[in-house]
Formats: C-alpha cells, sequence, structure tokens
C-alpha cells in the first residue's frame, strides 16, 4: 500500500502574485516606489541632519574653530551655530531641492538632491567641501545614508510589493 500527498495549488493566485510583483519592479512601479518613498525620507534625514549637526549617519559635524568663528561674528553671522550655515544656501540645496526619478532599463533611478540637475559653481564646492573636507576645513557630511536608511528601504519596499501603487504607504511631499 502507497501512501501521498496530492497539492492543489490555484494557478489564479500564484499568477496574480507574479503579477504584482513584476509590475512592482516594472519601470513604472519603482518610479513610483522611489518619488513617494524614498526621496521624501532623504530630504526628511537630511533636514534633520541640519537641525542636529550631523546624525549616526554622517557622524556629529565638528565644532567650528575659533578663526572660523571670528570670521562668522565679522560678517555679522552667529559665532558658532548653526554649522553648515552661514548664508543658508548649502541647506536650501540639501533640505529644499527635490529629487528626480529616472527610468532606467531595470527599474528606475533616484537623483537627490537637486532634482537631477548637475550642481554647478559655488554650490557644488560647498557641497563637496561639506562631504570630503577643504584645505584645514574637516568634513561634516550633509549627505549620508546608514543601516536606519536601509531598514526604511527594506521595510517599504516589502510594503511595496504587497500594494505596487504604493498609495496607502506614501509618505507623500510635504
Amino acid at each position: 500500500m502507497t501512501t501521498g500527498v496530492m497539492f492543489q495549488v490555484d494557478a489564479h493566485d500564484v499568477i496574480h502574485d507574479l503579477t504584482k510583483v513584476e509590475f512592482a519592479l516594472s519601470q513604472f512601479g519603482m518610479s513610483k516606489f522611489l518619488s513617494t518613498n524614498l526621496g521624501p525620507w532623504l530630504q526628511h534625514r537630511a533636514t534633520e541632519r541640519f537641525m542636529d549637526e550631523g546624525d549616526a549617519a554622517s557622524g556629529k559635524w565638528l565644532p567650528l574653530t575659533g578663526a572660523t568663528q571670528e570670521i562668522r561674528e565679522n560678517m555679522g553671522y552667529p559665532r558658532a551655530h548653526p554649522i553648515n550655515k552661514r548664508t543658508g544656501e548649502l541647506e536650501n540645496y540639501v533640505t529644499g531641492s527635490q529629487w528626480a526619478v529616472t527610468p532606467t532599463p531595470t527599474g528606475a533611478m533616484l537623483t537627490y538632491p537637486g532634482g537631477g540637475q548637475r550642481r554647478q559653481g559655488t554650490i557644488r564646492q560647498k557641497v563637496r567641501a561639506a562631504q570630503v573636507g577643504y584645505g584645514k576645513t574637516p568634513p561634516r557630511p550633509v549627505l549620508a545614508v546608514d543601516e536606519t536608511d536601509m531598514i526604511f528601504l527594506m521595510t517599504r519596499m516589502r510594503f511595496h510589493f504587497e500594494d505596487p501603487i504604493g498609495m496607502s504607504m506614501s509618505l507623500g511631499r510635504a
């Protein structure tokens, strides 16, 4: 006597789930995900980074030197704080810029900050100086990601596969 187990699979459910995954990974699906989830998240994190003068992703920004504080004071700016903000140009660029999502052959790509515009002139120099330092100026990164960002991304991605349009889980733009 032989015993066996028979499984019946409703192909409709499997096909439905695979269709959702295929759509979630499509150019449109990934563009929607990046636009409604990752762009707003990165902007939010950058805004907090400026308010807190650094974070776990960028590291706490080093204090300004006495000479820099004196220069700031002589120019009419607050002496020691806020760091990475004198004219507001750098902060406005990083926290006030929109992001750009571009479809690619394999999905989509997000550019942040600047909405896909190439950084030019003074702002490009300011971003570079903040990220890697310049001369005697130490790095005080304004753009950074860490484990917190990866956890957010992976969690949101999970919801994206369940609801590929992403409407119920999107942060939306402020």
